[in-house]
């Protein structure tokens, strides 16, 4: 018997192979694994928050799996100086993958007098650190300031910290030209001298607020000061190492004193952000972090994007040259465009993210904001579809192993991830993956792993994938594809 041409036996044979592939194809999460032990690890274990801590390269959790931070900025620089955001707000931070924050204060709004904390505000920090603790979410807690102070048309220091010698001060725009200002340049060069005991008041503030939350795992750490400026202290050599180093050497001492359980997040000038180098040496504390921002200058300032990565990945390639030189590892404290008409700005904000995967950083974008710029809410409070289908993505959480690579392809829905065994490390790979936005009708899974020695639990509340690999077996390499999509399909890799 024939059937369009062919012998039955033959069309039988399509169909079978037809429906096989079909089967194979249908989305991991919807099949039962065999596993290879018996399992029982409940999701909610792995989003209890634990002290993170830092070697010379990673961040690390409670057992020693690399953690991976992916969050955005919650700030109010100017009065009352505590955002909009409420709990449901937060809630928002969970369904979009955000293990973390960089949760914004300044210092005037700690310490408006000298040494006198104000408690009503700290206690509106507890809150949000709370609601932190209550849905899994890391706290970088981060002391903000631009152009020194409020009395500069920026934000930070309280007036009383402001030692400008009595230069008159003449805001100009954009904003960050103000910087050039004789008076701000002259109270930056009086903080960084300690002129009348500055530098004491402020590291003071700020271990107070380190013993405050000495108890608090919600909390990975504090982020020193946000892009410190040198003032007249040029080359950036002379500023790094006599200026710089020695403030963060004096501060961080202090903070790990009282809280050694935190990582001190210390941030180099703000143009490294743009490429130029760091020249701070290593220093002799053990939980730091070196935290720079990544800003290309074509972009950010010219507002043009030409499509071509090179320059993301010089930038990236600096920082991590600065960081081995300093035995630290590298969390991008800031990230993201200054003006969404920026030409190709939407490809821009692709290819950063995919070169932040290609280094395997850990990240807080800029900024959870209603505006009409680039944060992540418009001015009705709804998302920002272009941006947050990016930086919503799928990335691994914790790592049972070092990871080696991994990266996600937003285009074509394509996750990889490969690491390697760390015998020291316990518990499952985590990874997000936001089914809903990026995998509407599910996923497949690929595992280098021999069938039967690996199992995986997958939590949609979370979207959180939980990977047991064979610990005999050194190296694991994990892909996550849209279904049905065969395995000789160019997008696979």
């Amino acid at each position: 018997m024939h059937i369009f041409g062919l012998p039955a036996k033959r069309i039988s044979c399509l169909i079978i192979g037809f429906l096989l592939w079909i089967f194979l194809s249908i989305p991991q999460t919807a099949i039962a694994l065999k596993t290879f032990s018996s399992i029982d690890n409940d999701v909610d274990q792995e989003i209890a928050s634990s002290f993170l801590r830092s070697d010379n390269q990673w961040i690390l959790d409670d057992q020693n799996r690399v953690v991976i931070l992916h969050g955005v900025q919650i700030i109010n620089s100017g009065p009352p100086y505590i955002s909009y955001h409420t709990e449901e707000d937060y809630d928002r931070l969970v369904g979009w993958g955000f293990n973390s924050i960089r949760l914004g204060t300044v210092w005037t709004a700690i310490e408006s007098e000298p040494g006198v904390y104000n408690e009503d505000y700290l206690q509106l920090l507890d809150e949000r650190i709370g609601w932190c603790h209550e849905r899994g979410i890391y706290v970088i807690l981060e002391m903000h300031q631009d152009v020194y102070s409020e009395k500069y048309s920026g934000d930070g220091a309280p007036e009383w910290a402001c030692i400008d010698n009595g230069i008159p001060f003449y805001p100009l725009q954009p904003w960050f030209l103000n910087y050039m200002q004789p008076a701000v340049m002259a109270a930056f060069n009086n903080f960084w001298s300690n002129t009348d005991g500055l530098q004491d008041y402020f590291v003071n503030m700020w271990t107070n607020i380190a013993a405050r939350y000495v108890n608090e795992p919600a909390i990975a750490g504090y982020d020193l000061y946000n892009e410190p400026f040198f003032g007249s202290h040029l080359p950036l050599l002379i500023f790094d190492r006599q200026y710089l180093q020695p403030f963060y050497e004096k501060l961080i001492s202090s903070i790990q004193e009282v809280s050694p359980n935190h990582i001190s997040f210390f941030e180099p000038t703000g143009v490294v952000g743009a490429g130029l180098p760091c020249h701070m040496q290593e220093m002799g504390f053990s939980n730091i972090a070196y935290a720079p921002h990544c800003y290309p200058t074509l972009p950010n300032i010219f507002h043009i994007y030409l499509g071509n990565p090179k320059i993301m990945r010089q930038i990236l390639r600096t920082i991590d040259n600065n960081a081995d030189n300093m035995n630290v590892p590298v969390w991008v404290g800031e990230y993201a465009l200054f003006d969404a008409q920026t030409v190709n700005a939407e490809q821009y904000l692709k290819d950063l993210c995919r070169v932040l995967d290609d280094f395997k950083k850990s990240w807080s974008y800029w900024i959870y904001n209603k505006d009409d710029n680039v944060g992540l809410l418009d001015l009705n409070g709804n998302e920002r579809k272009w941006v947050v289908d990016v930086v919503s993505r799928p990335y691994p959480q914790k790592i049972c192993g070092y990871p080696q690579q991994f990266y996600f392809n937003v285009d074509s829905k394509v996750f990889k991830l490969t690491w390697t065994e760390n015998p020291e490390a316990s518990g499952p790979t985590v990874i997000f993956v936001p089914q809903e936005r990026h995998y509407p009708e599910g996923f497949s899974i690929r595992f280098s792993d021999p069938e039967g020695h690996w199992a995986y639990k997958w939590n949609a509340d979370r979207n959180l994938l939980l990977i047991w690999a064979d610990r005999n077996i050194h190296e694991h390499t994990l892909k996550i594809i849209p279904p049905f999509t065969p395995d000789w399909a160019p997008s696979i890799d």
